[in-house]
């Protein structure tokens, strides 16, 4: 399981939850060495990278890592550590299949559902996480319960039986739709919790 790969001190599995995501080419920042692109994933032009935090909440277990997260059109890659750097992990992942590696090793590749169901006992898709960073509903999935702000943008919504929370929204006048994104992401769902918070949004 994806729990046996971390010690108690690194990167702990339940990160997934945070962003499977993912999640998901990348220069880690705070001197993590470069991730290389192995082909197994075509990388389109990059669409946004996020750097951040992020914590987990489920019941009485709480953790907490830093996180850098490229998006590309039809693929992601994604890596989550520790202080210093420690657990360094990568998702890389095309919607339909992740693979998962640290140190080189791939420790396992398949649907993204079926691993998060098996090692983390519940299931976001790669793709409507990465419309939450962006301040949006994912696109294939509905969402109920809506509640905008006066830029036009989402203060609230539910999908997917999450409770989602934007807040801190910064507006990137480098894009030409002046887009509107959140500096912190609170996600509950049924005694699980998610906190994203947002340090670097570019694109």
């Amino acid at each position: 399981m994806i729990a046996d790969w971390w010690c108690r001190t690194e990167v702990k599995p339940l990160i997934l939850k945070g962003i499977l995501v993912t999640l998901w080419v990348i220069t880690v920042l705070g001197g993590c060495a470069a991730v290389p692109n192995n082909g197994v994933f075509a990388r389109q032009p990059l669409e946004f990278s996020v750097v951040g935090k992020l914590a987990f909440k489920d019941n009485n277990e709480g953790y907490a890592a830093r996180f850098k997260w490229q998006q590309y059109k039809n693929s992601y890659v994604i890596q989550v550590w520790g202080p210093l750097g420690q657990g360094l992990t990568s998702f890389e992942g095309d919607g339909k299949t992740i693979q998962v590696s640290r140190g080189g090793a791939i420790l396992a590749n398949g649907s993204p559902k079926n691993i998060m169901l098996a090692n983390l006992n519940w299931f976001i898709p790669p793709q409507v996480l990465a419309a939450w960073l962006r301040g949006q509903p994912g696109v294939d999935d509905a969402y109920v319960n809506a509640v905008t702000n006066a830029y036009g943008g989402f203060d609230e919504f539910e999908q997917l039986g999450w409770r989602v929370e934007l807040s801190n929204p910064t507006l990137r006048k480098t894009r030409p739709d002046a887009l509107m994104t959140p500096g912190r992401i609170v996600a509950r769902n049924a005694g699980k919790k998610v906190v994203v918070v947002v340090r670097e949004f570019l694109n």
